[in-house]
């Protein structure tokens, strides 16, 4: 969850700050505003807290919600019957919110390309990828357990930074992960085809399926025939366009990927710090403060900063601006106190250890108990190697994450057994409690939010950690969705999800 409010209050104190263009207010105002560093600006959970507000006008915010509101809750989080199914992807319902625009995921406006030719034919012309080995190969190298020097971040994690705006041209990425195939492999590929048409601003999300095609070909580099693509790419990834109300939006994603390209790359410190500094502009003044989108903020974008600041590049020239910009971000957002409502450490540790232990039991359950140990034995290493890069190529490790990627990487099981589908069953349906359960924890900090009682530096912290368990929890469950499909096990019916007793509800 972002804080929307956040920008528009930062936008009434120093609106002049948003306007200049030079490099030392450039960093400072997006360092200030990262502020509210979670990933993703979930506009359901705004609204929801609106309702909220309506239901219990004078309840103080906290953690705990209204049976009322619970209600409400699950039906904003998992989707209504009423959602038709071409608003979400294949798993529409149970998963509806790992899968709606606003989540970390945003599969919500996924539109399939119509393919010029053969999936084959398509990925050949990029990829040297031998048909019968596909899956295995996309695989492998998707959830490689080594970085990738110019992402610097797994790729999981950096298809979902909030840097991205266009939901359509996230989710081609997303569906290559839950799906890696030759068919939404072409669908990448495809999709960066795209040209603008006629006259008038283009829309976002024409670059930024460049974008998405630039990541994994970078991720799957490999197997790319082309080693200069990602270069091109992210050229014609970094021209503005068209997203809500604003026509001259630039991907923040694909300014910060621009710059470790050339740093790392090219070796041009020069072209590095102009995209980096472009890639912490937040926009929201191009955005109006209507809009949802303003509090969205680009991971990868801050982390490379600190990453550069912090000795990644020594004696960088505008190391001295970012320590000012923290200082003056910890004066403006941090003097309020922390939002410690009772048990929110009980409840998020509590959240970690469910998702770790439903994690350890998907995880047994696809691989045989002959490999099993020599599974957790590379799950382990996978880690260590994933953290190490991270470290060194300025990311910021995520352990939830790692976990969650080390069953991506397991190819995808098939159940004939009746014990083995039932309990594959009860799997999904746990999973979908815990992700129920992180988003009522969400809605609490929204709440604080919306009072501005509390520092929004720690709301902002808070707010990762939540969003680090969700990305994990939804991940998990896509490869345990995909199971159930290859096992002919129907998903859980979120409607009966919503109404089991937890650890958040209970009593």
């Amino acid at each position: 969850m972002n804080l929307v409010i956040l920008m528009a209050f930062l936008k009434q104190i120093n609106g002049e700050i948003m306007m200049r263009k030079t490099s030392a207010s450039l960093l400072i105002t997006a360092l200030l505003s990262s502020a509210s560093v979670s990933a993703f600006d979930l506009k359901g959970l705004k609204d929801l807290g609106e309702k909220l507000k309506k239901l219990a006008p004078e309840q103080p915010a906290t953690n705990e919600v209204t049976t009322t509101a619970k209600s409400a809750t699950a039906k904003n989080t998992f989707g209504s019957s009423s959602s038709s199914s071409s608003e979400r992807s294949s798993n529409s319902g149970a998963l509806g919110f790992c899968e709606s625009e606003d989540s970390v995921f945003g599969l919500t406006n996924y539109t399939p390309m119509s393919l010029s030719g053969r999936p084959e034919s398509i990925v050949s012309e990029y990829f040297n990828i031998d048909p019968g080995l596909a899956e295995l190969q996309i695989r492998e190298q998707l959830f490689a357990q080594e970085i990738r020097p110019v992402i610097g971040v797994t790729f999981p994690k950096v298809i979902t930074d909030g840097g991205i705006w266009s939901g359509e041209a996230r989710s081609r990425g997303v569906e290559l992960m839950m799906d890696p195939s030759l068919t939404k492999l072409a669908q990448v590929i495809e999709a960066s085809k795209q040209e603008p048409e006629g006259w008038g601003a283009v829309d976002i999300q024409i670059p930024e399926s460049k974008l998405v095609m630039a990541l994994v070909a970078i991720q799957l580099e490999p197997l790319l025939k082309d080693k200069a693509l990602p270069g091109r790419l992210l050229k014609a990834a970094r021209e503005p366009g068209k997203y809500g109300s604003a026509v001259s939006i630039k991907s923040r994603l694909a300014l910060a990927m621009s710059a470790r390209w050339e740093l790392i790359q090219n070796n041009n410190q020069q072209r590095f710090d102009n995209y980096i500094v472009q890639s912490g502009d937040n926009q929201a003044q191009k955005l109006g403060s209507s809009s949802s989108a303003t509090g969205r903020s680009c991971e990868l974008c801050f982390d490379t900063i600190d990453w550069a600041a912090n000795g990644g590049i020594p004696n960088w020239r505008l190391a001295s601006q970012v320590e000012q910009a923290k200082q003056m971000r910890a004066q403006m957002f941090g003097d309020q106190p922390p939002y410690n409502p009772a048990n929110w450490v009980v409840n998020v540790s509590s959240l970690r250890a469910q998702a770790q232990e439903l994690n350890k039991n998907t995880s047994a359950s696809f691989v045989s108990a002959k490999a099993q140990s020599r599974s957790e034995a590379k799950g382990a290493e996978a880690a260590r190697i994933s953290q190490e890069g991270q470290n060194t190529f300025g990311g910021v490790p995520d352990p939830e994450l790692d976990q969650a990627i080390s069953i991506m990487r397991i190819q995808t099981p098939q159940y004939m057994d009746a014990a083995k589908k039932d309990a594959l069953a009860k799997a999904l349906k746990d999973r979908v409690t815990l992700i129920n359960d992180i988003q009522t924890m969400h809605i609490g900090l929204m709440g604080a939010a919306f009072s501005g009682q509390y520092s929004y530096v720690d709301i902002g912290e808070k707010a990762k950690a939540l969003n680090s368990l969700t990305r994990s929890a939804c991940l998990v469950a896509f490869a345990e969705s995909r199971a159930a499909a290859a096992s002919d096990v129907t998903l859980p019916d979120p409607n009966d999800i919503s109404e089991e007793e937890s650890f958040l509800r209970g009593g």
